[in-house]
């Protein structure tokens, strides 16, 4: 149960960075998005999330940074330890990769269809 406990977290905080990075974006820089290609902007946001998840793992280092878990589950899942840093776990990989485009698409589908519907309820009220 534990694992699944993970994973959801994960997700959940994959969808807050989909929805910040894009709602940000469009908010700066919408009318342009907008004619940019959608592959354009799909791997702006790729970058911009794979920044977020990202960023803060060179600080780990410097700031002996430690995560580490004493469930017994989620260290025979992993293949880990009590003592085991689990940020080691967490650097980016080829699949990181493809979740960050999966992650730029659901980003663009989702900001993109709120922008217009802003743009378009904005201009029916003038």
């Amino acid at each position: 149960m534990s694992i699944i406990i993970v994973y959801l977290i994960y997700l959940w905080i994959t969808v807050i960075h989909c929805i910040f990075t894009g709602a940000t974006l469009y908010f700066f820089w919408g009318a342009r998005m907008v004619r940019h290609h959608r592959l354009v902007n799909i791997a702006i946001f790729a970058v911009c999330l794979a920044f977020l998840e990202t960023y803060w793992m060179p600080l780990s280092g410097p700031l002996q940074l430690t995560v580490n878990t004493t469930d017994t589950l989620i260290q025979r899942h992993f293949g880990i330890d009590r003592q085991t840093n689990i940020i080691g776990i967490l650097r980016p990989r080829y699949f990181h990769v493809v979740l960050w485009l999966v992650q730029g698409v659901f980003t663009e589908w989702l900001c993109r269809r709120q922008y217009i519907r802003i743009i378009n309820r904005k201009g029916g009220n003038q």
